[in-house]
């Protein structure tokens, strides 16, 4: 049988294993990946750097931003080259990237000009975004790749926020302690968020908006890549900005992590709706699950870098807590919860719980929590709204999960408003009772969430009566008094009354190894007090037990019976030696 030959598209690869593979496999990534593109750059851009000084002479600086401009303009054409002559989407694709690089490192080259002279460092960033917006519109028509509008303006907009944003701070630089220029440098992130807002529109129309864009690269490579680009870019930007026009001593910068989370939070937005218009249901479900879980990974980006002993970070968040009133930590949960809203508006898995969540939160970080050291459980109004919030759908649908949740948050709101004079324990032991108490309510449901519910209140049972054997419960039965000697009894009748409505007979069980345990504690204590008084105690005891035993054996001999079915003939005694 003949087999046509398959052209291949390039030099074949060795494909052998063992001691070959190493070096055919780095050659076959090499080849396919081709990471010269990448180094070239990055050489380039390190060298003209070098090269020329951006605070020096204007023919230096003149001369710093047309060797960007022409290796941009370079990585330009190879792109379009490479398109018409060889379709080489993939090398094509890096170039691309390379290109938006070039831009940003371009709109960061000369901060330092901008801050020494002014007025040339304007002209630059001006020229350098008519620069960027040009090469833009040429890349897409030379390559025939179509960027829709809802796409290009907020790309065009993030642009030119990297050019246009250091123009305004310029007037600002001379007074590095004014804290007009802090916020400003701290306002970078919350703007890029809001113009990273602009993508909604795009985004509610789906996949479908970003097909037959003149390139093989599928939603959501293309365009989510390139923003992705930009977005990392604008947190490297925030970062870069502190250091290029804020003069103070070397090594210090107002800079922290948790000015990356006005940018971040309206991330999750778009990624929010990202995952709703997926196609796939299931990628969408993994999707919006990260972006409702981003909140609490922004709480820990709020919470980190606060222990350096930088005078100049410490200033600027001091005055940061002061103006605003709050800590980052509590303004990051407090900013979530309109992303969590908007997830319940638009239905979205999961949003409610996510809300619950960051609820649950704001019961331990308050206003003044700037740390992990400073947390403390002691807002209850949280986990109230938290329990409001699983109760509603629990008693439209009848839902036994979202009830329990909704119990859950309750107790926990009840304990968080407990006085703190009660002490350490009494809280937790409450909490405790409490949880039994739904524990049993909700294990009267058929099923196996009843039957694990039942399991477990008998477990919570035992384990109550032996913590009150113990003496685990004491500072709570000290404030009761004489009242506590009636704790175990009524817990033994409530296991008995619940074994009868449906608990089963392992309730029972518990309830007799209860009152047996409280029988037996309280008894040993009255026969050593009673023993004091009597010191022949134990032998009478001892007489009339063995008095006891005596009596049943003989009642045995005349026919008594004390269990039924178990009724024996006394034997007939013996008329002669013989027995006849």
């Amino acid at each position: 049988m003949n087999h046509e030959a398959i052209p291949s598209s390039g030099p074949s690869l060795p494909s052998r294993r063992g001691r070959g593979l190493a070096p055919a496999g780095l050659m076959r990534w090499v080849y396919t990946s081709n990471p010269f593109y990448v180094i070239s750059a990055g050489l380039v851009f390190l060298g003209l750097r070098a090269s020329f000084d951006a605070r020096g002479p204007a023919v230096e600086t003149g001369a710093l931003m047309l060797g960007l401009a022409a290796y941009t303009l370079l990585l330009a054409a190879t792109a379009v080259v490479l398109v018409r002559r060889g379709k080489v989407w993939d090398d094509v694709r890096t170039v691309l990237l390379l290109v938006v690089l070039m831009f940003l490192a371009i709109s960061v080259a000369f901060d330092e000009t901008l801050a020494g002279d002014p007025a040339m460092g304007r002209g630059l960033y001006l020229i350098g975004l008519g620069f960027a917006l040009l090469v833009s519109e040429g890349i897409l028509r030379g390559l025939g790749l179509e960027l829709r509008s809802g796409f290009r303006v907020p790309y065009q907009a993030i642009l030119a926020l990297f050019f246009l944003y250091p123009i305004g701070l310029a007037p600002l630089v001379d007074r590095p302690n004014a804290p007009a220029l802090m916020w400003a440098l701290f306002g970078f992130a919350p703007v890029a968020g809001l113009l990273s807002l602009t993508l909604l529109p795009a985004i509610g129309r789906g996949p479908s908006y970003a097909e037959k864009n003149g390139s093989p690269w599928r939603w959501p490579l293309y365009p989510w890549v390139l923003f992705g680009l930009l977005g990392g870019a604008a947190c490297a930007r925030s970062y870069w900005l502190c250091v290029s026009f804020h003069f103070v001593m070397k090594d210090q910068t107002i800079f922290g992590p948790y000015f990356l989370v006005p940018f971040l939070l309206p991330c999750a937005f778009l990624v929010l709706e990202l995952g709703r218009s997926a196609r796939d249901p299931r990628a969408g479900r993994v999707v919006t699950t990260l972006a409702l879980l981003a909140p609490l990974g922004l709480l820990g980006l709020a919470m980190m870098g606060h222990d350096r002993a930088d005078p100049v970070y410490q200033f600027f968040l001091s005055h940061f807590r002061e103006v605003l009133g709050a800590t980052p930590a509590f303004l990051t949960l407090v900013l979530a919860l309109p992303l969590y809203g908007w997830a319940i508006h638009r239905r979205v898995p999961g949003g409610r719980d996510g809300l619950c969540l960051a609820l649950a939160a704001l019961a331990v970080v308050r206003p003044t929590t700037l740390d992990l050291d400073s947390l403390s459980f002691a807002n209850p109004w949280p986990l109230l709204v938290a329990a409001l919030v699983q109760a509603v759908p629990a008693i439209r649908r009848w839902n036994a999960g979202r009830g329990i949740l909704a119990c859950a948050f309750l107790i926990a709101s009840l304990t968080a408003a407990l006085p703190d004079s009660l002490g350490g324990t009494i809280p937790w032991i409450v909490a405790a009772h409490l949880a039994l108490l739904v524990m049993l309510g909700f294990g009267l449901i058929e099923g196996a969430l009843g039957d694990c519910l039942r399991d477990l209140a008998v477990g919570l049972f035992l384990l109550f009566g032996l913590g009150w054997t113990l003496g685990a419960f004491h500072e709570l039965f000290d404030r009761l008094g004489p009242i506590a000697v009636l704790y175990l009894p009524t817990l033994a009748a409530l296991a008995a009354v619940y074994s009868r409505i449906g608990g089963g007979r392992a309730f029972l069980v518990s309830a007799g190894v209860l009152l047996g345990a409280w029988v037996f504690v309280y008894g040993s204590r009255s026969y050593l007090t009673l023993r004091r008084l009597v010191p022949g105690l134990d032998q009478i005891l001892l007489g009339l037990l063995s008095f006891v035993v005596a009596a049943l054996i003989s009642l045995a001999k005349a026919g008594v019976t004390f269990w039924p079915g178990s009724a024996t003939q006394a034997p007939e005694p013996p008329t002669g030696l013989d027995g006849s």
